[in-house]
């Protein structure tokens, strides 16, 4: 990873943590240079299975919900079915719950032990997790990129789950990270003010944010947001893929299990599914040929199927998301009318590499495809942090002041270490 001007000084040592709508990823950031975290048995990015704690940030980061039909049933038939998330060297079976007074919780097993967690102490928890993984395991700021709309509720519950550790917390939003990191690059060359749309099409939803860039200063034009992501274009892909299988391998072994699938709605749950559908958003051309056993039964060889991109664009979802697409990037050129010609087009988040999605934005900007650039989401999320965590010490003014409630903090701290007692038995009983 390149290294952040000079002209910042010091940016002391930090963990910045990125939460995805379908993955985490965390880096330790030290004089500008960022490393990723990972676990002991990956060298991916973060474990992947922390992601559920994004289903906590869909709730709100709070645990005053009540409606569990809405909340919890909606949420848990995709990521939550069976989450184990492997900790410590432990195993964690992790399920949300309401409580006795109606809220929601996790109940979390330590084998055949159980115990209810408040969700901003697991928050919590993970979070100091993620620190404990980074070269310098007493890091004490954390630099979180979050949704630009998240209420002050939820940053409240963050610092809160933060403040557990004695970790501060400071906020950057989704396109901050993004912006900072392009005014960085910029300010090596002598680019005149200009323009740029920065996108970011992430797992559960797309928001486009135009800015305009001067030498000196930025400033915001228009932002926009559509609750379409790419966990839409997934479930999509699956169907997709379930009703290609079902119409062309006809062994009553390969249909039974099909339709066992979509009626327990585990096609996006499964493994194999998803390895697939990942295989066709990432690589897919004019045409690919995908060969995979996606069901995992004995079927005597794997499955093969070819498809070809035109048949994808035509599936109601690319349909949805084109028009919906259109009318934002309408919203956008009202937005910067005036204001300056579009000079640059930037695409960030983890599904903004699947190929119709760039096909899709140059043709409702009416520019050729090489014009959009998908920026280098982890270099430019680490750098991006690194800027800002510099310039709230510069300008200690500029940070969130948000009062936590000590007498939770109390509490919460209290069942953390309830918690850490549990896992070093169980893990004493297994040595």
């Amino acid at each position: 990873m390149s290294e952040i001007s000079s002209t910042l000084g010091d940016t002391q040592d930090f963990v910045a943590i990125d939460f995805g709508g379908n993955r985490i990823k965390a880096y330790y950031v030290k004089d500008g240079k960022g490393s990723m975290i990972s676990d002991t048995s990956s060298n991916k990015s973060f474990p992947t299975v922390i992601s559920f704690l994004d289903k906590i940030r869909s709730w709100g980061f709070t645990a005053h919900l009540t409606d569990k039909s809405t909340i919890i049933e909606r949420e848990k038939d995709f990521l939550f079915t069976k989450f184990e998330s492997k900790l410590k060297s432990q195993k964690f079976l992790i399920d949300p719950i309401t409580d006795n007074e109606g809220k929601v919780a996790f109940e979390v097993n330590f084998g055949d032990k159980k115990k209810i967690i408040h969700p901003i102490a697991l928050l919590g928890y993970l979070i100091n997790e993620i620190c404990c993984m980074s070269p310098d395991s007493t890091v004490t700021d954390i630099v979180m990129v979050i949704p630009y709309w998240y209420t002050e509720e939820q940053k409240i519950a963050i610092k809160t789950a933060a403040s557990i550790y004695d970790k501060s917390v400071f906020m950057i939003s989704n396109t901050q990270g993004q912006v900072y990191d392009y005014i960085i690059r910029q300010t090596q060359h002598s680019t005149p003010p200009h323009v740029a749309a920065f996108i970011d099409f992430g797992y559960t939803n797309f928001v486009c944010s135009t800015y305009n860039i001067q030498p000196k200063s930025i400033r915001l034009l228009s932002r926009d947001k559509l609750d379409i992501g790419g966990r839409d274009i997934t479930f999509a892909l699956c169907d997709y893929i379930l009703g290609r299988i079902q119409k062309e391998i006809k062994t009553p072994e390969v249909q039974d299990t099909v339709k066992l699938i979509k009626l327990n709605n585990q096609a996006a749950d499964s493994m194999a599914f998803r390895n697939a559908v990942k295989n066709l958003k990432e690589n897919l051309s004019s045409s690919h040929q995908i060969v995979f056993n996606p069901l995992g039964v004995s079927t005597g060889s794997k499955i093969s199927l070819k498809v070809d991109r035109s048949e994808l664009e035509k599936l109601p979802i690319i349909q949805d998301l084109k028009t919906k697409i259109n009318t934002l990037i309408k919203n956008v050129r009202q937005g910067i009318a005036g204001k300056g010609k579009l000079n640059a087009i930037y695409l960030q988040g983890g599904s903004s590499k699947i190929p119709i999605i760039k096909k899709v934005v140059a043709t409702s900007f009416g520019v050729e495809e090489s014009k959009v650039t998908i920026s280098r989401p982890d270099e430019c999320f680490a750098e991006g942090a690194a800027f800002y965590h510099a310039k709230k010490r510069q300008h200690p003014k500029q940070r969130e002041h948000f009062k936590i409630n000590d007498d939770l903090v109390t509490k919460l701290k209290n069942q953390e270490e309830e918690l850490n007692q549990i896992a070093e038995n169980e893990l004493k009983a297994k040595i």
